[in-house]
């Protein structure tokens, strides 16, 4: 995530003074929310640091959703659902404490003004339909014109194809393609460029845009697990240095009570050899 995550956090310098006094998705009383008072909600909610090395990520998740969300043409679906909290489990996966981690979720929906249980529950119900399909089922539904209209199919279907009706026009958000990526690998479809490029053609969405999403993910994935190795053997030695100055300290412990009882047997022989002999 280091690329993506240095990414938001230059969006959010670059638009913080800009949206500092306006600008940023609508309140309940129609006034305009900027970026600043969406980060300031989401650490007052938080009470707590971030972990540093995941704070830019955690910042990026908020900026880069509520500057997506302010768009007009953006409309929730349960595929930015579904790309929401995948990618946040993902990405903070190795968090030190689950606790923690779940906590900074609910702020930062908090912070979004976003319903944090219909995400998690849309986004489960899109795991479970696309969970044991193949690609060319999913596609397949997607394409098909019969039914098309039909509210009786799940939300995410019905979802990917009125993407598909809207035929390149529809609102393509980070979220939604961070979506698409885990409809794919549930799918277990191989994160290729030529991958991306069916997928997009059955959705009638920018090849391009969905292939640079893919190659994002993936180099930050793979990052994401060497940092993780990095930290993991850091945190190896360490314990192994603890348990080297343990064991150390047990040794001079062991040595002390020796060195105590010698001295305490020289002591008594000493004594005894003062003692006047037995008439």
């Amino acid at each position: 995530m280091t690329d993506a995550a240095q990414d938001g956090q230059l969006t959010y310098k670059a638009v913080f003074k800009t949206f500092a006094t306006g600008g940023g998705a609508s309140t309940d009383n129609g006034a305009y929310r900027p970026v600043s008072e969406v980060m300031a909600t989401f650490y007052h909610e938080l009470g707590r640091p971030v972990v540093f090395y995941y704070r830019s990520a955690v910042e990026d998740f908020l900026v880069v959703t509520h500057l997506e969300m302010i768009d007009e043409h953006f409309q929730y679906d349960p595929i930015f659902a579904l790309g929401l909290v995948s990618a946040f489990r993902e990405f903070l996966r190795s968090y030190p404490n689950g606790a923690a981690r779940d906590h900074i979720f609910h702020c930062m929906c908090k912070a979004l003004q976003l319903d944090e249980q219909r995400l998690v529950d849309d986004a489960e119900a899109a795991t479970q339909w696309a969970t044991g399909k193949s690609e060319e089922e999913v596609l397949a539904a997607v394409t098909d014109t019969a039914g098309t209209d039909d509210a009786s199919q799940p939300p995410v279907l019905q979802a990917l194809r009125k993407c598909r009706q809207a035929d390149g026009t529809y609102y393509y958000s980070r979220e939604f393609g961070l979506g698409i990526i885990r409809l794919m690998l549930l799918c277990n479809v191989e994160l290729t460029l030529q991958a991306a490029a069916r997928w997009a053609e059955a959705l009638r969405i920018s090849a391009i845009k969905l292939q640079q999403d893919v190659d994002l993910y993936s180099a930050s994935m793979e990052k994401l697990a060497q940092t993780e190795l990095m930290y993991k053997e850091a945190e190896a030695r360490e314990k192994a240095r603890i348990a080297e100055r343990l064991a150390e300290k047990a040794r001079q412990a062991e040595a002390k009570l020796k060195q105590e009882k010698s001295g305490a047997s020289a002591a008594a022989a000493a004594a005894a050899e003062k003692s006047p002999p037995e008439s």
